[in-house]
């Protein structure tokens, strides 16, 4: 997966074309992962500051999310089993849940402009 991302980002750096967000091309509106095109390809080129521009709540959360994606498939190779604790899912229900209100204050935000 890593590899395919970054082989589609350097595609993107090249030609310009994206996958573009079917739920903001219907509707106008962001949704929680807008942006994390552009955030990756900021990353890539080392532009911290444009990154965390493009989503902010992504960017803070990602950390996190490598980390509970990491533990994951290392559990799973150790110990052949799937899924996590209890503080796991819990904190993903958390990030989950910050997303969404993050969705909704960037596009009451955004009409309001």
């Amino acid at each position: 997966m890593l590899t395919a991302g970054m082989l589609y980002g350097l595609f993107y750096i090249k030609t310009g074309i994206g996958i573009p967000c079917v739920f903001h091309k219907i509707s106008g509106l962001y949704c929680p992962g807008c942006g994390i095109t552009h955030m990756c390809i900021f990353l890539m080129q080392g532009d911290i500051p444009r990154a965390m521009e493009s989503n902010h709540m992504l960017f803070v959360l990602s950390p996190f999310l490598v980390y509970f994606f990491a533990d994951y498939i290392l559990r799973y190779i150790r110990t052949g089993k799937r899924g996590m604790g209890y503080w796991q899912t819990a904190a993903l229900y958390c990030m989950s849940a910050m997303l969404l209100i993050y969705c909704i204050v960037r596009n009451l935000l955004a009409l309001q402009l």
